[in-house]
């Protein structure tokens, strides 16, 4: 049982570090408005152009955050790329045919 409150601990932490740079960028954007300060423009544009990249981290976390919890997941997404990947640069053959047959 001790395992597992240790495992949600982490979880909890890694979901709330996932989330954290979203959340200073919005505090950031809010502070200025509240406070009148008139923040310069290349600043503001470099705050906006990586907001997909925040919104990924907050949105995409908990993908991630299964993937390192979860060893029977994990195994089976390493397995599946490593499956793909086989498919995409297979083996060098040396059949004749120029038709091969692949499982993928």
């Amino acid at each position: 049982a001790r395992a597992y409150e240790h495992k949600f601990l982490l979880l909890a932490f890694l979901s709330f570090v996932s989330t954290l740079p979203l959340t200073v960028h919005q505090l950031i954007r809010a502070y200025a408005h509240f406070a009148g300060i008139e923040l310069p423009e290349q600043f503001l544009i470099t705050m906006f152009a990586i907001i997909p990249w925040f919104l990924d981290l907050k949105y995409f976390a908990d993908v991630h955050l299964v993937i390192v919890m979860n060893p029977g997941f994990r195994k089976q997404c390493i397995y599946y790329v490593k499956k793909k990947l086989r498919c995409l640069s297979p083996a060098p053959t040396f059949r004749v045919s120029p038709l091969s047959e692949t499982s993928c």
